[in-house]
């Protein structure tokens, strides 16, 4: 039986790699999925805020990616209605899948002449950029698009892909359930993963050290300078005061010393301020704003010289889950991900992550692979490993900083942060490698789920 053909537009495809997650989706979408269907994908010859054309293969005809999948590199010339409507003619497609929303040439413009073509189904693939958080970031332009769309009828007869429930949610949200005639239809499927992990590599660890690395775009949406301001809280506590109470106790909570005698947060205040400890912050990525990054600067500018922070310019994405293994932690307090490629690289390179609450991974700490920490003011009262001792005492301390200073809400946030980098600081070869183990159990678990490519049969085929 003759395969169905699948045409894609994307803004940036490999071998581009400064765009992050949407060319690691698309890469993994078309290697798994290449046997059942017919791929053609049209993305720029450039990658993300490049001039300069990919070397390595040619502009303005099909290129074979891999066995079932072509590629046009458009340049600049070539990225218009004319030739989109030449192309989509030539593949005679079952399905258009257009990524992302905000894009006119690879977003919008193919909405524009899929429909005149008269496409038999066209998937609309948010990509997280309708969730709150991405709205919010230049929202003024983003919500004024949101509406003219709307009165347009942009997305009429569009399926939208979203690739979790949360997702799913952000994208009724954001245009409006009942938007369109007959209501917005919006289908599940999750991104794929890589289809091998990486071999486990060892990392010492020795208390005392640590080493964090970040892999994202500098940008508001990555919280870039929320990590910094965290590690210049803890930079606060070296050699000049004791850690908070609250904060000690959560930070001998998650090395597991729930054994230790009531004077223990003052004995483990004394150890931080009494011995050496260093920790090492390397980012790669993307400087996505220049004023952001100068906020950043300033940050680091003020950090003690046991904190080291390190700008390491971009990293080539087939060799992102090795430079993880080089450090003992992701660090990455993101503002949203609707899934978050590095965070699963991460997993599987065996490294736990101190993520934020605002993605889809989520019961970190339940089984020792990461931690993903609420970013809102509220102080938690889960269960995980780090906040289910003493929570009584912890809310009340900051009850009583809210009564003294007026920022107790505020601190609360700060504090929790503290605590897991603290316990990281301090933790020990054998306790790191249960959390390695953790990440690496969990990123296995996700890998071998078989549902996964059965849901894009349904968002295919359906």
């Amino acid at each position: 039986m003759q395969k169905k053909k699948i045409l894609i537009f994307i803004d940036w495809f490999l071998p581009g790699y400064k765009a992050g997650g949407p060319v690691r989706s698309m890469a993994n979408m078309v290697e798994y999925l290449k046997d059942e269907y017919d791929f053609y994908i049209i993305t720029r010859n450039t990658d993300y805020t490049e001039t300069t054309a990919y070397t390595s293969v040619k502009s303005n005809c099909w290129e074979e990616y891999i066995s079932g999948v072509q590629v046009f590199y458009a340049d600049f010339d070539h990225q218009n209605k004319a030739t989109f409507k030449s192309l989509i003619e030539e593949v005679k497609a079952n399905v258009i899948y257009v990524n992302g929303v905000y894009s006119w040439k690879f977003s919008i413009l193919p909405l524009v002449v899929a429909r005149k073509a008269k496409v038999n189904k066209t998937i609309v693939a948010s990509r997280g950029m309708l969730a709150q958080s991405a709205i919010d970031v230049k929202g003024r332009k983003k919500r004024l698009f949101l509406k003219l769309a709307k009165l347009a009828g942009l997305y009429k007869n569009v399926v939208f892909h979203a690739t979790n429930e949360k997702e799913e949610q952000d994208i009724k949200k954001g245009l409006g359930p009942d938007s369109y005639r007959g209501g917005l239809k919006v289908l599940v499927a999750d991104n794929l993963p890589k289809r091998e992990l990486p071999e486990i590599k060892t990392l010492e660890k020795r208390s005392g050290e640590l080493k964090l690395v970040s892999l994202a775009r500098i940008a508001p949406e990555k919280n870039t300078l929320f990590a910094l301001e965290r590690l210049l809280e803890l930079g606060a506590f070296d050699n000049t005061s004791t850690l908070p109470r609250q904060c000690l106790d959560s930070a001998s909570t998650l090395l597991g010393n729930q054994t230790r005698q009531p004077n223990s947060a003052t004995k483990l205040g004394d150890e931080l301020r009494n011995y050496d400890w260093n920790i090492t912050f390397d980012l790669y990525g993307q400087i996505y704003d220049e004023d952001y990054w100068r906020e950043c600067e300033g940050v680091i500018k003020q950090l003690p010289a046991n904190i080291e922070v390190n700008y390491k310019g971009t990293v080539d994405a087939e060799l992102v889950g090795e430079t993880i293994q080089n450090y003992h932690a992701l660090y990455m307090p993101t503002r949203g991900e609707n899934f978050g490629h590095v965070i699963l690289e991460s997993l599987s390179a065996g490294r736990p992550v101190l993520i934020s609450d605002q993605t889809p991974w989520r019961g970190l700490e339940n089984i020792r692979a990461g931690w993903d920490i609420s970013l809102e003011s509220e102080v938690r009262s889960s269960k995980s490993a780090v906040y289910d001792l003493e929570n009584t005492r912890y809310e009340n301390a900051c009850r009583a900083q809210s009564r003294q200073g007026g920022k107790g809400n505020d601190d609360t946030r700060k504090k929790t942060w503290c605590s897991v980098l603290s316990a990281l600081v301090q933790m020990e070869q054998e306790e790191f490698d249960v959390w390695c183990e953790g990440a690496r159990n969990r990123a296995e678990e996700f890998v071998s789920d078989e549902k996964l490519q059965e849901q894009y049969y349904h968002l295919f085929d359906t």
